[in-house]
């Protein structure tokens, strides 16, 4: 194995595949760092080690995920180790070098579905220090997140930084390892949010916000100087007829209503940004090479008391209503039953296990999750539709036909809207609101589509590559 690293030196290879002047003295010194390093990587696979794959699955040599043609080179395209040797961790920090991070473009999730069109729907990269298993096939999808056993080993996700301070060291609902915690905080949103009948009870109140939309649209227009178009700024109005839902079941506003729904909208657009931003390498390199990171904690931390304090105000005023008003049962001054009113009911029962972080948590969750995607999405289906006219001139005939030009659509109606139905589809086929879906990380080691993928492995899912796979 020497002697092969030895003969790559003398022909002028250097690390990154590239051919090096015949001066050795006017190498660049990375590459000479690197080609030393190589050497050291081959030392260090001659270490013994006991792991082994898990059963039935197959234990291939170092990157074996990855396709014969190896995306980078990496040190098993010049010398390879054997299949029951696993790298020493000091590789781990080496391989840093040698990542496939150089090969992603924004949009990333575009790079990726270039990178598995050519070498396959099952492919192992590395983000820097971190493996990370990309698939791109629908059976490889649904064995990962259907069959029990992957679907607990699927089943937590990445440390991130953004999640240690934007999720409240984790205890989160969008970033909790799974356990006990997390199926607590999924039961109350599922029980008092998302249920059936919950979403049955609160259709009236979606109802009377839609039409409370269209009459102040209606009456803008007519109000204009001699009916002349006027412009509107779709984005913001969607965010604020899908938050003025989301705030009657989560948690009333109080105050300048419109003025907090303006800082909500900036806290869950910076979040997202942050989010993405922090999701990057700095998350998988050695503390002495996050020096470029540091800039980005300081605004999540920012942005984190900012955060903090909106929803600690809220939280102190419905608990100060509540003891005014002696109601306990979670229900609201108008009969329905809110987040926030059931997670202070059950803070009074366990005072230690929900705390105010706890609550804090949920609310921004319930808040992120559901206002900007579903924003995101019905501007994608207008816009589609203004693009393409006699698409949005069959789904007018549907309506009429269906519905009548006297009666209003109720959601009772949208199962019999069989057009409309299509193009919502289509408009989350081509435009899903996550390309890439939350990432997934292994907490056993375990085989998928016949593979060996080791414990600590990030799980990344191209929704967006998956839904324009016209062999489908």
């Amino acid at each position: 194995m020497v002697g092969c690293a030895r003969r790559r030196i003398a022909t002028g290879v250097t690390a990154r595949g590239a051919t090096a002047p015949p001066d050795r003295s006017t190498a660049p010194p990375l590459q000479i760092e690197l080609l030393l390093l190589d050497l050291l990587q081959i030392e260090l696979q001659l270490l013994p080690s006991s792991s082994s794959p898990p059963d039935g699955a197959t234990a291939p040599p170092d990157r074996a995920i990855a396709p014969p043609l190896q995306l980078l080179p990496s040190r098993s395209s010049y010398c390879s180790s054997p299949p029951d040797r696993v790298a020493p961790p000091l590789q781990i920090e080496l391989l840093l070098l040698q990542s496939h991070l150089h090969l992603f473009n924004p949009p990333i999730h575009r790079s990726l579905a270039a990178i598995s069109a050519a070498h396959g729907p099952v492919v192992l990269l590395h983000f820097g220090s971190c493996p990370v298993l990309l698939v791109f096939s629908p059976s490889a999808v649904e064995e990962c997140f259907t069959v029990l056993v992957l679907d607990v080993a699927f089943a937590n996700h990445p440390r991130f930084l953004a999640g240690k301070i934007l999720g409240y060291d984790f205890t989160a609902i969008l970033w909790a390892p799974y356990g006990s915690h997390w199926r607590r905080l999924r039961h109350i949103t599922s029980m008092h949010l998302l249920a059936f009948d919950n979403l049955r009870v609160s259709s009236d109140l979606r109802s009377g916000e839609i039409r409370a939309l269209a009459g102040n649209l209606f009456l803008q227009q007519s109000g204009g100087s001699g009916g002349a178009p006027r412009r509107l700024d779709l984005k913001s109005t969607l965010f604020d007829l899908v938050c003025a839902i989301i705030e009657q079941l989560v948690v009333p506003l109080t105050g300048e209503t419109q003025e907090q729904r303006l800082i909500i909208k900036e806290m869950v657009s910076e979040g997202l940004q942050l989010s993405a931003a922090a999701a990057n390498a700095g998350d998988d390199m050695p503390e002495f090479m996050r020096v470029a990171w540091h800039g980005l904690e300081k605004r999540l931390m920012r942005l984190q008391r900012r955060r903090d304090e909106f929803w600690g105000k809220l939280i102190v005023l419905h608990r100060e209503r509540r003891q005014s008003e002696d109601n306990g049962d979670g229900i609201d001054g108008e009969g329905r039953e809110t987040v926030m009113n059931v997670m202070l009911s059950l803070q009074n029962r366990d005072p230690e296990r929900y705390t105010d972080d706890i609550i804090k948590g949920v609310m921004m969750t319930m808040f992120a999750a559901g206002t900007n995607p579903s924003a995101f999405t019905t501007e994608w289906a207008m816009s589609l539709l203004l693009n393409h006219p006699h698409v949005l001139e069959k789904a007018a005939t549907e309506l009429d036909t269906t519905v009548g030009h006297e009666g209003l659509v109720y959601e009772d109606d949208i199962p019999n809207l069989i057009y409309l139905n299509c193009i919502i589809n289509e408009t989350l086929r081509l435009y899903p609101a996550t390309p890439l879906l939350v990432p997934h990380e292994t907490s056993k080691d375990c085989s998928v589509a016949g593979f060996y993928v080791s414990a600590g492995t990030m799980l990344l899912v191209n929704a967006w590559a998956i839904h324009r796979d016209f062999g489908l």
